[in-house]
């Protein structure tokens, strides 16, 4: 995250870390050799000669953003011998063991122990000292929510904020970027198969709006990079409803995506939408040859904290007793002013600069969204920080307001979020937590707060 990120921001409703970069920074450099990234650095002049050079971008309106990817790292794999009891000493790990309850003392102020099924239906109770939830943003809030036994509304909730101000990443994906200069598509703006085993690049810069701009304007925060992609896939045959629909029954026959229940929907939308599943049928065929690719464009966008997005308990359970979760994403006018404003300047920028241009499918939802979006399966803020409980589930050390020995690991408790991938700033907070659990330990007081 960068340091405006932690900062309270005018025009930006709930913003505010508990502390700022400088203070996470160390964390993020001990994050940083963890997830097996590159260098600790993210300004764009130390990547210039492993990358042939940035190319000039002297605008008061864009600045140059670096991502660092580790993938494919695989943690369990890389991490596994520790946990089996070499360098990190004495852990036990207990697989397919599924938490299903929080158990708490009868005024809730303390975890007694955690109830557990495994999947054979075994029952496992376990008690500690101190605990930690780590299970995601959507889990944590279903846990802390299902452990309503003692505590009616689940624990850490008495200001009903567990769930909410749910966020995550919109995607957009308007179209592609058509380059002026032909050095510019093996610059490191072009992200070539990041996501493919064997992959060398480690690295890939981004556009976005100048701090300056993000500050004066309100905005929030967002970043646009380039994916070498076959043209269907960035033209409006393939973000159109009968395109999306027949993507989406492909991916389920190659078992790429599980079913969801749409599959009425999609043969509903196939059949009134023939012209272009059939233009999306053949973009897909042809891509199968390599020709014909483009630079897509992709947009990343920050979301601003909505308290009426929420994750909450519906009445269907699971196969262990457990009410399944609802997830209620809201996006409001705050976050489309960010995405729109980026357009707006990548539109008259980038062409000034001579660079390229934006070749726009254009098309958007009723509510003025682009519909080439999606979800970044980045969950976030379930169970935000703050120091004061009516304002955040967490303290600044991650315990819960009211628990003297729970804590919450993971980007739940993120109160913002910027426009970067959270993985980092978990491992960054990780490392600090796990720093103060060993300080409780050492010196217990109050029953583990230290």
């Amino acid at each position: 995250l960068d340091p405006i990120d932690f900062e309270v921001r005018d025009g930006f409703e709930q913003s505010g870390w508990p502390f700022g970069l400088s203070h996470l920074e160390p964390y993020y450099r001990r994050a940083q050799e963890f997830c097996r990234l590159g260098p600790f650095t993210y300004d764009p002049a130390d990547w210039s000669a492993s990358c042939g050079g940035p190319l000039p971008l002297e605008s008061e309106l864009l600045q140059t953003r670096v991502y660092q990817f580790g993938y494919p790292t695989d943690l369990g794999l890389v991490y596994r011998e520790e946990f089996r009891g070499g360098a990190a000493g004495n852990p036990t790990v207990y697989l397919n063991a599924n938490l299903v309850e929080i158990q708490s003392d009868p005024a809730a102020t303390r975890v007694t122990g955690l109830h557990l099924i495994t999947g054979s239906g075994r029952r496992i109770s376990v008690e500690a000292a101190l605990y930690v939830l780590a299970c995601g943003g959507i889990e944590n809030a279903r846990l802390l929510l299902a452990s309503d036994r003692v505590h009616p509304g689940g624990l850490g909730n008495d200001h009903d904020l567990v769930g909410r101000f749910f966020m995550d990443h919109p995607y957009v994906f308007p179209g592609y970027f058509q380059p002026a200069r032909r050095d510019f598509d093996r610059s490191f703006y072009v992200i070539e198969g990041y996501d493919q085993v064997g992959t060398e690049q480690k690295m890939h810069a981004a556009f976005g709006l100048s701090e300056r701009v993000i500050r004066a304007e309100g905005l929030n925060g967002g970043s646009v990079y380039l994916l070498r992609r076959p043209r269907y896939k960035a033209v409006a045959p393939y973000w159109s409803p009968g395109g999306r629909a027949v993507n989406h029954l492909i991916e389920l026959l190659q078992r790429r995506e599980r079913s969801d229940g749409r599959l009425g929907q999609d043969l509903a939308s196939i059949a009134a939408d023939l012209p272009n599943v059939g233009r999306t049928a053949w973009g897909r065929l042809r891509g199968l040859k390599g020709g014909d690719q483009v630079l897509a464009l992709r947009v990343a966008l920050e979301p601003t904290p909505c308290r009426e997005s929420r994750v909450t308990l519906g009445q269907r359970t699971d196969r262990l007793g457990m009410r399944r979760v609802q997830v209620h994403w809201r996006l409001n006018d705050s976050d489309k002013r960010g995405y729109e404003r980026l357009m707006q300047v990548l539109r008259s920028e980038l062409p000034r600069l001579g660079l390229g241009r934006l070749v726009e499918h254009g098309l958007y939802d009723a509510d003025g969204w682009p519909s080439a979006m999606t979800g970044g399966k980045h969950h976030m803020g379930t169970t935000r920080m703050h120091p004061d409980p009516r304002q955040g589930v967490v303290d600044a050390d991650c315990k819960v307001h009211g628990l003297t020995n729970l804590y919450v690991a993971g980007s739940s408790v993120f109160p913002t979020c910027g426009y970067a991938n959270p993985t980092l700033t978990i491992a960054a907070l990780a490392i600090r937590l796990a720093e103060r659990l060993k300080r409780c330990l050492r010196n217990p007081v109050g029953g583990g707060e230290g």
